[in-house]
């Protein structure tokens, strides 16, 4: 806390911030609200001098933010519903009942361009609480007083104690605060859930009608997106809007299409989630306008080894407010973009703002650590952003809410890259397989109420389950391999098989020979000794062919093992006495699951994400040769629920001798979040 901060304005401790936002979500003391008669007059105004017309969503919402009673009321909408349109109707309506409107948004960037909406000013909420802790503020801005109301866009940007501190300061001198944000896009780097948590338990007015999109369809393709519904991928495939392949080449693809609507006059933006994937993009696009002649080929280094020189778009990324351009009424901004005009011998760079053209002169320190080139950005960049069409990377570490915002950029098309070879080991995986991860990758940092509350809703499910016990197999084998190879094999030979890039495919290979009922001692000598490997530059990799193509003969049963937790998974069983436990009970979990489903067909519904398809519909086959491919195959030789005996089933699922049984709490605590293993070796 700054030591000039008058006592009362800070916020509650952590543990009570919630409960303190909450509070004020239901509270009616308002110190001054709007008419309802003077409201509806005042919105029809607007209407009438603006030539607009607002949908019945943006029509409450207005409505809710002038008139009611509550210290905080909340607004969600998705991406596209008309939120700038509705933030402009309320600001001319509170001005004519109540009194000033103060804007506040998440970033530097984010408040200049809500203030260029608004026609006013708006700011950084942490500069205005920085200015709200001081006894005086220096600029009467700042100050608020009985009759304001606080805008905050963007509000699942910010932090839970931030939010408290500002209702706070609020409250005590008179003001109200209205929030307007979407928990389902990117939510806050600090403790957040704020806007979730309030959406939850006090309400809120939603937008529901998208404005945004030149086709209605896709419109609604991207509300099925945010809700993580698999179902809305059939539109992206509908319309060819899927390519997938190699990372590389996907990027590549992703470039391709970037540049193609670049160089018809469209705007669009190139997004990745990882900064690494982020630079070499902006690598591959510097290399294309050196080549062109558009820019030179030299220029500073950049911390991310790219070089900016002239010609080159760059980002700022920090604020640096004693750097002025454009006749004093801008600074140098988090996300503003440039042109360089002119390299100095200093290593600083002249350079002209994208928007208002005002130039400046960047140090060569500040670029040092802060400038980036600007071709592709991040997600985290691109929200907030409104363009023609976006080509996002999708990579398997994207969450839901990364994928959505990606899928909103664009008002006349979006076209997903999908990377799908990731993996060193196991097959191939989908585009759909892929997109489906995604979307089922909750990146929003919840409330500690929702972690509760979700925790146990998620663990019993298969998609969790599932995860869980592949995710700690993984583990497993390379525990198990690291313990077998040591009694296998001479200590120079076993110390070059872990050290090899492909030990993870050895374990993986060597685990699903041991599931069979072989013993994994006995299988790694008898490949050692199946053929000299003198020559071998990578004895894992040969050691692990052996096992998959000679497994025969090294005494590996063809036979499918008995004990897997569904026909399409893999044994737990692999040849470490810890980690085998550990895994059974994670399988026992999955078994119970799958007799309260009644079926294989229920077990691959739930596990790939098709429960909203008619009962008993597995939807379209995987592409062959991946897993989800194998799955759907053996859940499609099982009869359908129509075609059963009818005392077979019951609430339109088979009956099973545990379809009323709940998964245990032995098999829950192995489910739950934890560190498996932890205490296990290694």
């Amino acid at each position: 806390m700054s030591p000039t901060a008058p006592s009362g304005t800070r916020a509650p401790p952590s543990s009570n911030a919630e409960e303190y936002l909450v509070a004020a979500g239901h509270s009616e003391d308002s110190a001054r609200v709007v008419d309802p008669r003077i409201a509806f007059l005042a919105i029809r105004r607007y209407e009438l001098k603006n030539g607009v017309h607002l949908d019945d969503g943006q029509f409450r919402l207005v409505d809710a933010f002038a008139t009611r009673k509550a210290r905080l009321v909340v607004g969600v909408g998705p991406a596209g519903a008309g939120k700038t349109t509705a933030m402009r109707a309320f600001a001319a309506c509170w001005a004519v009942g109540a009194g000033r409107v103060v804007p506040l948004a998440t970033s530097s960037k984010a408040a200049e361009v809500l203030g260029d909406q608004l026609g006013t000013r708006a700011e950084n909420l942490h500069k205005f609480l920085h200015e709200a802790r001081r006894d005086v503020p220096q600029d009467d801005w700042f100050q608020l007083a009985a009759g304001d109301v606080v805008l905050l866009d963007e509000a699942g940007m910010a932090g839970t104690l931030l939010l408290a501190e500002l209702v706070k300061h609020a409250t005590a001198r008179g003001a109200a605060l209205r929030l307007l944000g979407d928990a389902s896009q990117l939510s806050s780097v600090e403790a957040g859930g704020a806007l979730r948590l309030l959406e939850s338990e006090t309400g809120a007015v939603r937008l529901d009608q998208l404005h945004r999109f030149t086709d209605p369809i896709e419109a609604a393709a991207t509300l099925a997106l945010r809700n993580g519904d698999p179902a809305a991928l059939g539109f992206y495939e509908s319309r060819h809007r899927i390519r997938a392949g190699s990372r590389d080449a996907m990027a590549e693809a992703a470039y391709g299409g970037w540049a193609t609507d670049v160089r018809a006059g469209r705007t669009s933006v190139l997004i990745a989630v990882t900064a690494a994937d982020v630079a070499a993009l902006n690598t591959r696009a510097r290399l294309e306008r050196v080549a062109t002649g558009q820019v030179e080929a030299d220029g500073v280094l950049l911390h991310d080894g790219n070089r900016a020189g002239v010609g080159d778009w760059v980002v700022t990324r920090s604020n640096l407010r004693g750097l002025t351009c454009h006749g004093g009424r801008d600074w140098v901004k988090n996300g503003d973009t440039w042109q360089v005009l002119q390299r100095h011998d200093d290593g600083s760079l002249t350079v002209r703002h994208l928007d208002h053209t005002g130039k400046l002169r960047l140090p060569a320190a500040y670029i040092d650590g802060q400038v980036e080139l600007a071709y592709a950005a991040t997600v985290h960049r691109s929200q907030g952003m409104t363009v023609d069409t976006a080509h996002p990377l999708v990579t398997p570490e994207m969450t839901r809410e990364a994928l959505y915002v990606a899928a909103t950029r664009g008002r006349a098309h979006t076209h997903f890259y999908v990377a799908t070879d990731d993996r060193q080991s196991g097959p191939p995986r989908s585009a759909r397989e892929v997109l489906t991860g995604v979307l089922l990758r909750i990146g929003f940092e919840a409330s500690a109420t929702e972690v509760i509350r979700s925790t146990y809703r998620e663990a019993s499910e298969l998609p969790s389950l599932v995860a869980r016990y592949e995710h700690t197999r993984e583990l497993a084998a390379r525990a198990a391999l690291e313990l077998n190879v040591t009694q296998a094999l001479p200590t120079g030979l076993a110390h070059r098989v872990l050290a090899d890039p492909a030990a993870s495919r050895l374990a993986t290979s060597l685990a699903d020979a041991t599931g069979r009922g072989t013993d994994p001692v006995r299988v790694l000598q008898a490949a050692v000794d199946l053929e000299d490997l003198a020559g071998a530059r990578s004895v894992a990799r040969v050691l692990a062919a052996r096992i998959e193509d000679c497994g025969p003969t090294l005494g590996v049963p063809r036979a499918e093992p008995t004990d897997r937790p569904l026909p399409w998974l893999a044994s737990p069983v692999v040849g470490h006495p810890d980690w085998d436990a550990h895994l059974h009970a994670l399988g026992d979990a999955i078994r119970q699951r799958t007799d309260q489903l009644g079926s294989l067909r229920g077990a691959y519904r739930e596990q790939y994400q098709f429960t909203h398809l008619p009962n008993g519909d597995l939807g379209d086959p995987p592409p062959v040769g991946t897993r989800a491919r194998a799955a759907y195959n053996t859940a499609h030789a099982e009869p359908p629920p129509s075609t059963l005996p009818v005392a077979a089933i019951k609430d339109g699922r088979p009956r099973s001798r545990h379809i009323n049984r709940p998964v245990s709490e032995e098999s829950l605590r192995y489910a739950l979040p934890s560190s498996p293993g932890a205490s296990m070796s290694r």
